[in-house]
This record gives C-alpha cells, sequence and structure tokens, in this order.
C-alpha cells in the first residue's frame, strides 16, 4: 500500500471512530444556533458563539478549538466564546468535552449586566448575582424545571418574568434556552 492510500484509509478510520456523530453534534446546538447555521449559505460568514464545556477548559482543549481554526477567549473555566465559520462551528460541536453552543447570549443581556459580568470576570470572582429574566412563553412548572435544570436558583415567577440568583456560567446556561428572550441586572446589585 502506497504512503497516500495509507492516509487516506488513516483519517477514514480517524473520523469513523472518533468523530461525534452528527446527530449527537448537532444536538448540541440550540434552536437559534441550528437556525443560524442552516440559514448561513456564505460559507466564509463568521458567527460568534458561546460554548459550554463539561469539566475546567485546559491547555489541551484550548489548543484543540484553536487547531480547528476558531478565535477564542475564556469566559471562564467552563465558559469560552469562539468565532469562526459555520464548518469551523460543527468542528467545535464534535469534541466530547463540549456540552452545548448557542449563539453568543450577551445580546440578551442588558448593558448594567453585561458591565457586571464584566467586573466578576476581572475579579476572578464566584459571585452570585440577582437578575430578572423574560421569556417568550408563560412559566409554567414544567418550564420552570427547565429553568432550575441550568443550577440557577429561579425565585419569583409570574406571567413570562422571573427572578433568579446566578453564577455567570449559570446566567449563560439560561441564556441558552431559546424560550430566554432578555436579562437584567436586579435593583439590589445595583451599587
Amino acid at each position: 500500500m502506497n504512503p497516500l492510500s495509507c492516509g487516506v484509509v488513516f483519517a477514514v478510520v480517524l473520523l469513523c471512530c472518533c468523530a461525534t456523530p452528527q446527530k449527537e453534534r448537532d444536538q448540541k446546538f440550540t434552536g437559534s444556533l441550528s437556525t443560524a447555521l442552516s440559514s448561513k449559505r456564505d460559507t466564509a460568514s463568521r458567527l460568534h458563539v458561546v460554548g459550554i464545556a463539561t469539566r475546567p477548559l485546559d491547555a489541551q482543549m484550548e489548543s484543540e478549538v484553536r487547531a480547528a481554526g476558531l478565535e477564542m477567549s475564556l469566559v471562564n473555566e467552563h465558559l469560552l466564546r469562539a468565532t469562526g465559520t459555520p464548518a469551523q462551528v460543527r468542528a467545535f460541536a464534535s469534541f466530547e468535552w463540549i456540552e452545548k453552543i448557542d449563539l453568543d447570549p450577551e445580546h440578551k443581556f442588558d448593558p448594567s449586566l453585561k458591565l457586571k459580568i464584566s467586573q466578576l470576570r476581572r475579579a476572578e470572582s464566584k459571585e452570585r448575582i440577582s437578575v430578572i429574566g423574560k421569556c417568550a412563553k408563560p412559566i409554567s412548572a414544567d418550564f420552570r424545571k427547565e429553568l432550575e435544570a441550568t443550577g440557577a436558583n429561579i425565585g419569583s415567577a409570574i406571567g413570562d418574568i422571573f427572578t433568579a440568583e446566578v453564577s455567570v456560567r449559570e446566567l449563560y446556561a439560561l441564556a441558552a434556552l431559546d424560550a430566554v428572550s432578555f436579562f437584567q441586572l436586579a435593583q439590589n446589585n445595583v451599587r
């Protein structure tokens, strides 16, 4: 067997054995990201996404992201922001340590909340913050369980508005839910 065919065989074996199956990979995308990926016909267009890792990020994981061609920056030990083409974002989802990927949810945050997150990152603080969230649908008992599954401590819920105590990671997990449309910093956080 010539070296070229050996390389091709190795690549096929590697893809078959190590790659995350497409269905499993696609389940890591939120609805809004799935829509964005399917609507991006231009392969040169760039998407800004946030990935939630199943374990704290390390140097090996960072090098895998960079090797996939994505520009990245850390948000905290479990969150990273990445920018890349639709194909690069799909490759990002194939990493087994990626739990969920969404369009960068900061568009759902009001300016005071963005500032608070920035301050917490600079101070490397694990402080929980109080937020008010608005949803695209009323908060039923089942939907409340979905919100709480992110780790957030959900307080009161009236109609489509809720209050929560969250870490930055939990806030990003909440924002990854398609039905959650907006967050603002609760008044007790304003100093």
